[in-house]
């Protein structure tokens, strides 16, 4: 990269950073959160971005833009998605779990699933996935919060939906769901309880007859922290399954693993602020974790010695057969890239490179829907081509001046003489 693009580069990292005004209509930040990565498709890459998501079809080296009204869910959430090899994705939304079966180019809802407030999916198998719904009910008498929350599982790959067992827990509102890779009657659901402002307890449910029945467990959380997230179950032991911690934008993360189907727990990693990824290998032999203060880190299940392997600032992570993917920011030198030992990086996306709309039918809703915001999020990630070709680097802005001068003395002296032939005539 020259020094000019890399100094575009640079300020617009800052700018999106440390910009005290909104960047974006919806008042966030350009972000990504999360990569799936279909089993079956190595080519097939969802990215789930803070203005939408990033659909590419050729493992990553182009990438085409679906906006959030394309696919049903409004400016404020983080949908979660499955995806499958035969195009079709799942999103789990506000409303219900929004489908496409044409790689995220027309989105339609479920009907008579519209008023579930999804928070997570988790894949079962090719046609399937589960479904966690938690949401706000009503209060009591008392002035107590009551929750609703069910997992819902489908077998046609969202057209249908039924509860795999009754409500849980009403006092508690869950947020990741999660399945066994080895054994589809394990399931975990993490969930958290407000007792005070400050004062928060995090709960592990786990089922051993596919989601019939839950054993509640208990998982203390510190001052700071106010939920817990179910990172991963190992793809060969049903009863490990890692979870860490969340609390506030300086709160730090704690990892924990349990051999015990979550009936104790012990850490292994305390992190210096949030810890917004985490990657499990496909054999369960690696842990990755990472966040924009502890940068990349890497251990083995084994001993969990965390080892730092780079400073960029983690977003999100993922692992595939042969490589992890990481989400980021160009402070970091790219937006979304690959990795296999966590010290290089294979650059899969630079924002101001972001080939635009995703190619799709006139007739579908990302077709409809997009066009007119498109513009909006061209200036603000800093596209100046719609088709986002590279663009020719320009002179430095103190050399502009002068020239801007001299062209409008040139036109203005065009006009007159023209004026002024056209008087002697």
């Amino acid at each position: 990269m020259s020094r000019l693009r890399a100094g575009h580069a640079l300020a617009l990292a800052v700018a999106l950073t440390l910009s005290p005004t909104p960047a974006l209509a919806n008042g966030r930040f350009p972000a990504s959160s999360a990569v799936v990565l279909v089993p079956d498709d190595p080519d097939f890459v969802l990215a789930r971005v803070s203005f939408g998501l990033l659909v590419s079809r050729d493992r990553g080296k182009t990438w085409g833009w679906v906006c959030e009204r394309s696919v049903g869910f409004s400016s404020s959430e983080d949908p979660t998605y499955v995806a499958r090899a035969d195009g079709s994705i799942a999103a789990g939304t506000f409303t219900g779990v929004r489908l496409s079966n044409d790689h995220g180019c027309s989105w339609t809802g479920t009907a008579g699933f519209e008023k579930e407030v999804v928070v997570d999916l988790a894949a079962t198998d090719r046609t399937g996935f589960l479904a966690l719904a938690s949401a706000y009910d009503r209060q009591t008498d008392a002035g107590q919060s009551v929750f609703r929350t069910v997992v819902f599982e489908t077998h046609d790959f969202g057209r249908t939906f039924a509860p795999l067992g009754p409500p849980l827990d009403a006092s508690l509102l869950a947020y990741t769901v999660e399945i066994a890779p080895s054994d589809a009657s394990r399931i975990y659901v993490s969930a958290a309880k407000r007792n005070s402002e400050r004062d928060y307890a995090g709960y592990l449910f786990a089922s051993s007859d596919h989601g019939k029945t839950f054993a509640r467990h208990d998982l203390a959380l510190v001052a700071g922290e106010r939920s817990a997230w179910i990172a991963a179950v190992d793809p060969n032991d049903p009863r490990r399954l890692y979870v860490r911690t969340a609390g506030g934008p300086e709160t730090p993360s704690r990892l924990f693993v349990s051999d015990d189907a979550g009936e104790h727990f012990r850490s292994i990693l305390t992190a210096k602020g949030p810890l917004a990824g985490f990657a499990l290998s496909p054999d369960g032999s690696k842990v990755w974790v990472g966040g924009a203060l502890d940068g990349l880190l890497v251990a083995s299940t084994r001993d969990f010695a965390f080892e730092k392997k780079s400073s960029v600032q983690v977003q999100c992570l993922t692992a595939s057969r042969d490589e992890v993917w990481v989400c980021s920011n160009e402070m970091s030198g790219f937006f979304l890239a690959t990795t296999s030992d966590g010290e290089h990086f294979d650059a899969k996306l630079h924002l101001q490179k972001l080939a635009g709309i995703l190619a799709c039918a006139a007739d579908s809703t990302t077709a409809r829907e997009c066009p007119a915001e498109w513009p909006s999020i061209r200036r603000t990630i800093g596209i100046d081509d719609v088709a986002a070709a590279p663009a020719p680097p320009r002179p430095p802005p103190a050399h502009r001046g002068p020239w801007r001068i001299v062209l409008l003395l040139v036109a203005v002296g065009s006009t007159m003489f023209w004026l002024y032939r056209r008087r002697r005539r």
